[in-house]
């Protein structure tokens, strides 16, 4: 009688083999794992690495299930606009300070002034002529992970737009201060969990503390072959520009339209073939995760995002 039902050897070698559980087996991106797991391994050694990697996978088709999973629909109420503005303003300027206490060089952190005072300028004009859209693919995703439903031409979603707009260019001129030195300290994001909705942004349970996050990512692909100092480099700065415009968000939340915008900010102050140079390094990051079956991605974000 075999005691490990996912480990088999043929002609040598120690294979690990798991079927998809039937509930996701018709969405899920392959019908069964099939690993090699080598020849020199020893039977006992074998065995724990077929059960390390089926709690694994466990793990990876309750994520699966989760994110699948739609978040109950609510109505956007009045007193969540506030709230959710708040958030965003605190939300920005946590991830602003951590990227700060990494700490930058003299080159990144000219990049970082050129960036926020482009961004502002452009965050003024559109406060002044009343035109919110800057914003709007950031809002989309803050009420889709929050599973707030609302008319998109009402008085409540309008009014919203405009407080996600000011709460958007006040991060900014706190981030301009903190450029200049001055003390600025981080406010605590408000929770909305007494108005019915998670903290935002919210992720699925699976998603949560703990979660690889856009640095595994990269991590994993800087472990794999050789890479010279300047293209570690440059990694690792996506990375950081990437957190500070949207958080560390874990991978789970991370879609498309998080890096058309990265894109669209990267654009307007660096040569296209610049970024599309950076830009191949994150693809090619999330490649080499989907291949080797590493933090259950499944699909490469960057697939179709263009650089124009």
């Amino acid at each position: 009688m075999r005691t490990q039902t996912n480990l088999n050897k043929r002609n040598g070698v120690w294979y690990f083999r798991k079927k998809v559980d039937a509930d996701i087996r018709a969405d899920y991106p392959t019908q069964s794992i099939r690993k090699s797991l080598g020849r020199d391994l020893s039977a006992a050694d074998a065995k724990r690495e077929a059960a390390r990697l089926a709690a694994h996978y466990d793990a990876e088709f309750d994520a699966f299930r989760q994110a699948r999973q739609p978040a109950p629909k609510r109505p956007l109420k009045p007193a969540l606009i506030p709230q959710l503005a708040q958030a965003l303003h605190g939300h920005i300027l946590t991830a602003d300070e951590e990227m700060r206490t990494h700490g930058m060089d003299g080159d990144a952190f000219e990049r970082w002034e050129q960036e926020t005072e482009a961004t502002a300028a452009e965050m003024r004009k559109a406060y002044a002529r009343g035109d919110s859209s800057p914003i709007d693919a950031a809002l989309s995703d803050w009420l889709g992970a929050l599973g707030i439903e609302v008319e998109r031409q009402s008085a409540d979603f309008l009014t919203l737009r405009r407080e996600f707009l000011k709460a958007r260019l006040k991060a900014l001129e706190a981030k301009q201060a903190r450029n200049r030195g001055e003390l600025v300290e981080t406010p605590a994001a408000p929770s909305v969990a007494s108005l019915t909705a998670p903290a935002a942004p919210s992720v699925p349970v699976a998603a949560r503390k703990g979660a690889p996050r856009l640095r595994d990512v990269v991590d994993y692909w800087k472990g794999i072959g050789e890479k010279s100092h300047r293209t570690v480099g440059t990694a690792d700065l996506m990375v950081k520009e990437f957190t500070a415009l949207h958080g560390d968000l874990p991978l789970s939340a991370i879609t498309k339209a998080h890096f058309v915008e990265f894109r669209d900010q990267q654009l307007a102050r660096v040569k296209p073939a610049t970024v599309q140079a950076r830009f191949n390094l994150l693809k090619a990051a999330f490649t080499v995760c989907l291949q080797d079956d590493k933090l259950g991605i499944t699909s490469n974000p960057l697939q179709y995002v263009k650089i124009r």
